[in-house]
Order: structure tokens, then sequence, then C-alpha cells
């Protein structure tokens, strides 16, 4: 799933400040080679500790291959059959599991390479969004890969009816056994209703580049709103919310522990928000939005002398990045308005794509998409492994950005106290904005019989409530394409930008240390949750009472926005 960043409608101010410009993978999972030892067929032993299990190398290949030499059809279908026909042959008989195993990893492989090409279309589609070719190979790839990664699930649960269970819940793992083994397969109905989701969520895309006027858009999200809690009926849950929640962010927190803290932190972090926009407005914090068209080869090139200041790691990613051209961020008339970065998993590494403001706060975007980037480089691949979890996502992308404040002048000499205040100051908003959206499309995903006046009236209370952290603009929203593409998405921004702050917070007095911290976050497997990514790594709980209110006050020192008449509630 991929992320695109806000984009303002003609009809409103041609300056985007403070936009949010991130994304995950359009394509996203673990990734790996197995290790088989020994020859010995397990197939009858129910002693589980001796079985094989699955392992990822310690060092992940990446080969050098340019983005534009990559094959676009790299996924070989007639293999993909015989092995899924072999395997399905093989839950007939008993003492094959060595073979067995062999083929899944085979699927495995497959299916990346499907993935893949899926990713690659998303590339060479939104490269030229006129080109009706690009566009239906994109659907093509999409949907084969689709179905692809269904009957792959599908063929793998009834695994968990034969006598090669054990074996193959002790290879893959049990979180991931357990996953399948309780999915629910789609119906007819479900899959069907999901393509027409695939088709509202283009229909944004298109309405965006003709500059159609709000009242389409409004009547697009009211359809969007409707076919996605159809479909959250379908599989068992009342709304699109709490399927959102639980199943597609894989969130381990609760709308209900969202609005536990929105007092906390209207009180605390929303004034503070406010008294360092007063503060920058009257020094450099613009003079990132001046003017500026270098070139995506300076930027990346420029990026080096901050980013090896926080870890050797990255200047690893950039060489393989820049070495490869796996970015397209340079302005064009026919590219598609977003910012994202997707994963190409058959390669263990991912591309940036980039369509620039023309302002030297694109050097803070292509910034936060290295983030992402990076990430995907030192993550081992693997078609069946949990999704990423979009609030520990970004805080690789808005964690970086902060922990470079003290190198933006290395990164653009210059602009860089302009760039390292915007920062701050973009993520910051995304804090109440976050919360604002998130409570919109709560209201939105629960209110009977929706209408383009009660949607109106929904996102302007919630705007106000937040003190206009999505725009000055009623229909500013209608600017945020992850409300009609990615629904939930959004608090994501919220939570992992707090995170970001503690430790930007902790890196003022103890760098290396905050750096470490960073660092194993980047680390954690594919799908480990939010509270769970904080907890193991010594980070605080944003949804215990006080922690909001403590960092508010540590932020407010830090940044000498505390007066005597000024007292944090």
């Amino acid at each position: 799933m991929f992320v695109r960043k806000e984009l303002l409608m003609k009809k409103q101010s041609p300056i985007r400040l403070l936009t949010i410009l991130l994304s995950i993978s359009l394509l996203t999972a673990l990734v790996g080679c197995s290790s088989h030892s020994g020859s010995e067929d397990l197939g009858g032993n129910k002693d589980t500790e001796s079985y094989i299990k699955r392992t990822y190398p310690e060092e992940i290949s990446h080969d050098d291959a340019p983005l534009g030499e990559r094959s676009r059809d790299s996924f070989n279908l007639a293999s993909y059959e015989s092995a899924y026909n072999e395997f399905s042959s093989l839950l007939e008989t008993e003492g094959n599991t060595n073979r067995l195993l062999e083929l899944f990893e085979i699927i495995d492989d497959l299916v990346l390479d499907c993935k893949t090409d899926a990713s690659l279309a998303l590339y060479d589609r939104d490269m030229d969004i006129t080109n009706k070719e690009y566009a239906e190979s994109y659907t093509s790839k999409q949907n084969m890969y689709s179905q692809i990664d269904g009957r792959s699930v599908r063929l793998f649960q009834t695994v968990f009816s034969t006598d090669y269970e054990d074996a193959f819940r002790a290879y893959i793992g049990e979180e991931l056994a357990e996953q399948w083994e309780h999915a629910n397969a789609e119906s007819e109905e479900e899959r069907t209703l999901k393509a027409t989701i695939r088709e509202l969520k283009k229909k944004y895309d298109l309405l965006t580049v003709q500059g159609a006027e709000p009242a389409a858009f409004k009547e697009l999200y009211i359809e969007t709103v409707n076919a996605n809690n159809a479909y959250a009926r379908l599989r068992g849950y009342d709304n699109y919310v709490e399927y959102a929640y639980s199943k597609t962010k894989g969130r381990d927190y609760t709308i209900a522990d969202v609005r536990g803290i929105e007092e906390e932190l209207l009180r605390n972090f929303v004034p503070i928000f406010h008294r360092y926009v007063a503060k920058i407005v009257k020094d450099v914090a613009y003079d990132a939005y001046e003017e500026n068209h270098d070139s995506g080869e300076i930027k990346f090139s420029k990026m080096r002398d901050c980013v090896k200041n926080i870890s050797p790691k990255f200047e690893e990613s950039l060489d393989h990045l820049i070495r490869n051209q796996l970015y397209a961020v340079d302005a064009s008339d026919t590219k598609g308005p977003s910012d994202y970065t997707v994963s190409l998993p058959a390669y263990n590494d991912a591309f940036i794509f980039i369509q620039p403001l023309g302002k030297v706060s694109d050097y803070k975007t292509v910034l936060h998409e290295f983030g992402h980037y990076s990430a995907q480089y030192y993550r081992p691949a693997s078609a069946f492994e949990p999704n990423l979890v979009t609030d520990v996502e970004e805080i690789m992308s808005q964690g970086l950005q902060l922990l470079c404040y003290d190198y933006y002048g290395a990164y653009y000499e210059e602009y860089g106290d302009a760039l390292a205040e915007s920062t701050i100051f973009q993520i910051m908003q995304a804090v109440p904005k976050g919360f604002a959206v998130n409570e919109a499309e709560y209201l939105s995903y629960t209110t009977e019989d929706l209408t383009p006046e009660k949607l109106d009236a929904i996102w302007s209370e919630c705007n106000d409530k937040f003190h206009k952290p999505i725009g000055q603009s009623d229909d500013a929203w209608l600017g945020i394409p992850h409300v009609f593409q990615n629904p939930f998405y959004y608090i994501g921004y919220a939570t992992s930008a707090l995170t970001a702050f503690e430790l930007f917070v902790e890196s003022r007095e103890d760098f290396e240390g905050s750096v470490d911290k960073y660092m194993k976050i980047t680390e954690l497997p594919a799908g480990t949750t939010y509270l769970e990514a904080l907890e193991q790594v010594g980070l605080s709980d944003i949804f215990e009472p006080g922690t909001v209110k403590e960092l508010s006050k540590e932020v407010a020192i830090l940044f000498e926005l505390t007066k005597r008449e000024f007292a944090l509630k």
C-alpha cells in the first residue's frame, strides 16, 4: 500500500506549506532465503523442537541493476502453476516435508517477482499518467499480484489440515501460521467490491489532475466511505473503522485510546506548536519555500554530508540508491502528483518517487523518503510476512529528519537553518493534523446517510477543534489523498511524530543513545506493532496519561517557548 502526499486543488493556494511528504510501501513484507539443514525427512516427527525453522541471512544481498533496466515481466506464471500444483499434490502424500518446504520457498520467490512487477508498473504509470498503456499494465500487474497472493495463502491454509501441519507451522513461525490459519477466504462479492474500491482510488487521481470542483470530490468520498463500510461488514465488522484499525493498519491501540489523549494534546502540545509558529514566522523558516530546481542527482549527492553523521549504514544504502538510480525526483509535466517510496522486494531494495514543488523544501521531502528507503534496504524481504505498520514506519522518516537537525547546513549550507526550522514546523503540525483528520474520518464512517452537507459540517468541526491544522479553507481536506485512498492512515503521522520528538529531545543530551534507539526501530521485524516497538527500544507509551504533557514541556524548554504567563495545564 502506498501513500500519496497532500495536493492542493487548483482553486487553493499554490504554496503547499508544511505538507507531510511521505509514504510507505505499496507492496510490503519480509523477504528471505531459507537455509535447509540436514536431509532427514521430518514428516512424521511430532517433536516440534526438531523441525526445520526458516532462517534469514544476516547479510542481505542487493543486485546492482539500474531501475530502468529491471524487468517488468519477471514473474513466470508457468513456474508458479508448476510449483503450486506440486505443492498441492504433496499434501495428499506422506514423508515429503523437505520438498514441501522447498516448494514454499519457490512460491515465495515467485510471489516476490509478482509484487516487484506491480511496483515497477506503478513507477511506469506515474512517470507518465497520460499513457493509457502504462495505466492498463499497472492495473493488470496489480490484479495479477492480488490473485497470486490470494491463491498462495489459500493453498498454504490447507496445510493445517494435513500431517504436515506441525512441520510447516514450525518452519514459517507461529505468528504467520496463526494469521493464515484464521484468515477468512474472500468471497466473490468481496473481491468484486475490492475491485470497485481500487477504481474509486484511481478516480481521485483523475479528478485531481482534471482540477475538478469540490462537489465531485465529496461525492467520490461518500462513494468511498460506503464501499469501504460495505466491505468491512462482509468481513464481519460493524464498520470500516474497526476493520482498518485491527486489520489493514495492524494497530495495537484503538480509536478510544486516541480520543483518550485528545484533551491532553489540546492543552499542551497544540499551544507549543502555535508558539513555535509565531516564533519562526519572524525567522528564516519561510526561506525553505524559496524557488529551487536542483536535480535529484544533486539532492542525493548533497545528502551524504548530512546522513553520514547519523550512521554509516545510511552511506551504504545511499550509494546503492545513487548507483542504481532508484529514484525519480525531478519535475515533469507527465508525472503523477505523488511522493512515495515503494519496495522492490525481489531486489531487496526500493525506489523513491517524488513530484517536486520546485522549492528548497524538496530537500526535506527527499530526506524523508530516504528514511523509508533505507528501512526497505536493510529489511529482508518475504512475500508472506505481515504488512508494515504505519505508525512504526513513519518514525523511520520523521525520526531521521529530526536527528538531522544539526546537519542541515551540511546538506544545504545556504538554507540549513531554514530547513531545520521548517522541519520542526512540519512535524509539529503533523500531530494536531493527524488527530483532526482521524476524528473527521471516524465521524464520516460512522454517520448514517452521509451527505455533502454532513461532510462539510464534520470536517469543519474537527478542523476547528484542533485549531485548523488541516487548513483555513473548509475544503482543504479534499487535497488529502490519504482519506480517499488509504483511510485511517493519517493518525500514523501524529503518533510517529510524537515518538520522533521524544527521540529528538533525548538526542540533545545523548545523541548516540537516541540514534541507537532509532536504528533499533529500523531493525525490528516487519509487522511489529507501534506500542510493541516503543517498548522494545525503551520509548514512552504516548497513550499513558501525562506522556504528551511531559513531552510538550520538554519541547517547549528546548525551543525556548515558555513564558512566565504560559503554563502547561
